[in-house]
Parts: structure tokens; C-alpha cells; sequence
């Protein structure tokens, strides 16, 4: 994404209903164009679309021979609406909406959709309770690409705290990939695999916009760089810490298809929409 189209989407950001804020379409656009220049092609997954403000921004990220898939329960009128933030706002590029409850889906379900078109960006935003959160987590990570990423929103909501213990739980499994979180913006968390986190980390920290402006965490066995902090450090120091953490490394445990299908039935029976 360009810069003349990212201030353009910004300029009109107001008129679209939902929760999606600039600090991250800039963190998106950014770790969009570092695809871009490495030449990484995928698809990209919205996981929870509601009227298509996000969903409308992801569409121009994609590339020629990408496509953008959403998936919601598209309630009321929020399909109609979807579309139309789409044609207003969005990039003419090719798309499927598919009308389902994520936390109802198995891995056939999956399969049947998306095997074979690997994602480089997984947006998750549907139901915020712990199993749900989780429940995606799990049945879609398997098809992020090696290089993918993927972003989790509303972490650290204090409505929905379960959203941050999902996320901190995923990222304690190798299957046989660990995920990790290597980069907090706004209100969301950007996942990618262990071994991609320092690459991203430098290249995000090349850009002008956050060079001086973040900084770097520790959480639990992972670095996490901060951006658009209230407490930045300078590029030195911040690169200082990410290099004098990189220096150790650590192992996971391993999951099961059963534990996978244990957590898609809770997620069903815990999710969101059955709690309110």
C-alpha cells in the first residue's frame, strides 16, 4: 500500500462504522510493504468482518493472484453493508465472503475453503471470549504461511481479558511451528513464526515512523516490540535489547487433534454471542 492510498483511506476512515484505528493501518500497510519487497505472496483471512471497515483497508493489501476472504455470521444487514464499504472504499480486487459461526467450523469445514491458498495474513475479530479466541487460533494458523502473519485485535481489552490469555496460551505451543508475538501496536498484537520475529522486528524499526518511537518487552520467552509507546527508547537502545535477548532461545510443548476439537466445542459453548 502506498502512501497516497493509505491517506486516502485515513481521510475517509470516519465514515466507516467499527474499531479499526490509523496506528494500525499503518502497522498493516508497513508490514504489508515488507511482503511486498520480499516478494511474499498469500492470501489474506478476516476472521470477524462486521460492516467491512477493516475488511475494505485489508483489500488494499492485496496483490495480483491474492485473494481476500472474510468470514462472519453477517448479521441483519452487515453483508449488504460489507459489500458496499467495499465498492466505496475498497480496492477492486477479488474476494469471497463466506457466511459462517467460526467456532461451529472443524478442520474439514477448513479445508473445503481455504486448502491450498496459504495465508500471509491472518486478521482475527470475531467473538473475544477465551475458547473462540482460541478455537481460530487453532484452526488457522495451520495454513499461515511460513512467513504469515498474524494479527489479533482487541488485545488487552480489560472487557474481554480472555482474548490476552488465548493469545499468551497459543503462543506456548509448537505444532510443530511456535508462534510468537513480536510486535504490539494500538489495539491489536501481530503473531509471526519464532524464527521470522527478528527480521520483522528490524525491518518495522527501519521505517522512520517507528524508529524512534518504540521500544522492546520481554513477556515470558518473547521480545515484543512496542510501537507508538509512551516510554520510547531510541533506535540504539531499542535494537541494543531485541540483540541482547536474540542471543537465547527456548523449546515448547506439542498439541493434538483432540485438543483442537476439545477447545472447538467449549468455543462454541463459551463464544460470545451465547453470553450476552
Amino acid at each position: 500500500m502506498n502512501i497516497d492510498i493509505l491517506n486516502g483511506f485515513l481521510k475517509n476512515e470516519n465514515d466507516l462504522e467499527g474499531w479499526f484505528f490509523p496506528p494500525d493501518m499503518l502497522s498493516l500497510a508497513i508490514l504489508n510493504d515488507i511482503h511486498s519487497k520480499s516478494n511474499i505472496i498469500g492470501n489474506i483471512i478476516e476472521i470477524g468482518v462486521y460492516k467491512g471497515k477493516s475488511f475494505s483497508f485489508l483489500s488494499h493489501l492485496i496483490k495480483e493472484n491474492e485473494t481476500l476472504f472474510g468470514y462472519d455470521t453477517f448479521p441483519e444487514d452487515y453483508y449488504e453493508s460489507t459489500k458496499l464499504a467495499l465498492e466505496k472504499y475498497g480496492a477492486s480486487v477479488k474476494f469471497e465472503l463466506i457466511k459462517a459461526d467460526t467456532s461451529e467450523l472443524n478442520d474439514d469445514d477448513i479445508k473445503a475453503k481455504i486448502d491450498g491458498k496459504v495465508i500471509r495474513i491472518l486478521h482475527i475479530d470475531a467473538g473475544h471470549e477465551y475458547h473462540e479466541v482460541l478455537h481460530s487460533l487453532l484452526s488457522f494458523s495451520p495454513y499461515v504461511m511460513d512467513s504469515g502473519i498474524i494479527v489479533m485485535d482487541d488485545y488487552q481489552d480489560p472487557e474481554f481479558p480472555g482474548i490476552e490469555a488465548a493469545v499468551l496460551d497459543f503462543c506456548e505451543i509448537d505444532r510443530p511451528r511456535r508462534f510468537i508475538p513480536f510486535f504490539s501496536g494500538a489495539n491489536k498484537i501481530y503473531l509471526c513464526s519464532n524464527y521470522m520475529a527478528n527480521i520483522y522486528q528490524d525491518s518495522i524499526l527501519s521505517s522512520e515512523r517507528f524508529r524512534n518511537s518504540s521500544r522492546c518487552t520481554i513477556v515470558r520467552d518473547f521480545a515484543i516490540l512496542k510501537g507508538f509507546s509512551k516510554l520510547p527508547t531510541s533506535y540504539e537502545k531499542t535494537k541494543k535489547n531485541l540483540s541482547k535477548f536474540y542471543e537465547s532461545s527456548d523449546v515448547r510443548l506439542v498439541t493434538s487433534n483432540q485438543y483442537v476439537e476439545n477447545i472447538r466445542i467449549k468455543a462454541k459453548i463459551y463464544g460470545q454471542l451465547n453470553n450476552m
